[in-house]
């Protein structure tokens, strides 16, 4: 589904009635003091934002094989960077790699100047009920860079091509009712003083009984926690309107990363992802192309889930990193964690968006 805004621009089992998730980093971290415990490092995402914003760390990650964090530093300063970072945080046990890159300078997906139209993907929709009201609403899904000037309450429209033709028919497809940027903006209330997490969500609310809703498969969600618990290879896929339905593997489960970019005003601006999920494509499906690029924003990453058609969800494709030449799959797609998304602007305005999510269904191709 190609989504317009006019005027600007192993396996995986999980389900719950009610979005929520819980971590902690008081007490001591079973995963860094013993590497059989199978449990997961519980460092704070505060924490490691912290360290992500010290001299000479390029940025953190957790590695599809670990359950602890690697510091990704700058080989220059590796040794003093690991000495401060050990006095500091005494109760984890890093896995500390030398890089020879520096941060920024990575190209953001899905920029476009005010006054054009700018093209994502309606990745997902989700049906939602609410103990004050018994009828169902649905919220149709994408990033909020896709739309990023659109208004609380205005119209979002969609383009569908005109058979044996060039042209393309745009139309209402719903109206924006919340979203969280990257920067941490919501669509109601105060920019939030401390991000936990980075997402790039907007909720589009639309007709229940709408014709799109044949195109989207219906999924289970799991938290970011459950995904991080996981070892070995984790393979998963996305649909867009870029790239169509393109294959991928994720590199590591949580990480951070800095982007620069041009804003849609035109202004130069870095936004710090963290906890985001870094995918490159699977080189046993994709031979050309990269795993995703501008206007796949949006899309939703499933993982298979004991069969080829029982998806579960676990992100929304957001940022790419595509300078490298796709012959050496050095390309990066970035991810937030959908469910935790959901969890975030359910539990921050149930009374408008509703209080009991039933269902997600995500455009998936065959």
């Amino acid at each position: 589904m190609i989504l317009h805004c006019l005027g600007s621009g192993s396996q995986l089992i999980h389900k719950r009635s009610r979005l929520s998730s819980s971590s902690s980093s008081d007490e001591e971290c079973l995963a860094c003091i013993d590497d059989s415990s199978r449990e997961v490092c519980n460092i704070s995402v505060s924490d490691l934002q912290e360290i992500h914003n010290l001299e000479g760390v390029y940025r953190y990650g957790m590695k599809c094989n670990d359950l602890r964090y690697t510091i990704f530093v700058e080989r220059g300063a590796a040794t003093s960077v690991k000495t401060n970072i050990e006095r500091n945080f005494p109760k984890h046990n890093f896995i500390f790699e030398p890089s020879d890159a520096k941060r920024g300078h990575i190209e953001l997906a899905g920029i476009h100047k005010v006054g054009s139209a700018s093209i994502g993907t309606l990745g997902g929709l989700i049906d939602v009920t609410s103990a004050t009201s018994p009828n169902m609403r649905t919220y149709a899904l994408t990033c909020r860079h896709v739309i990023p000037i659109s208004k609380i309450d205005e119209d979002v429209y969609i383009c569908n091509s005109v058979p044996g033709s060039d042209e393309v028919v745009m139309k209402p497809i719903g109206k924006l009712r919340t979203y969280v940027d990257a920067e941490g903006r919501l669509g109601h209330g105060e920019r939030p003083r401390k991000r936990r997490q980075t997402f790039d969500i907007a909720m589009i609310e639309i007709d229940p009984h709408s014709s799109i809703r044949s195109q989207y498969r219906k999924c289970t969600m799991v938290p970011h926690n459950t995904l991080h618990c996981m070892t070995g290879d984790i393979k998963v896929q996305k649909t867009g309107c870029k790239t169509g339905c393109t294959f991928g593997i994720i590199k590591l489960k949580s990480c951070s990363v800095d982007f620069d970019y041009i804003d849609s005003y035109g202004k130069e601006k870095t936004v710090s992802l963290h906890n985001d999920i870094e995918i490159a494509k699977d080189l046993d499906k994709n031979v050309q192309g990269y795993f995703a690029d501008s206007g796949d924003s949006g899309a939703i990453i499933v993982a298979e889930n004991g069969g080829p058609h029982n998806h579960v969800a676990i992100g929304m494709f957001t940022f790419y990193n595509n300078e490298d030449s796709d012959n050496n799959n050095e390309s990066r797609a970035y991810a937030f964690p959908i469910y935790d998304a959901l969890e975030h602007q359910f539990s921050r305005e149930p009374g408008i968006l509703g209080e009991n999510v039933k269902d997600l269904y995500a455009y998936v191709g065959l």
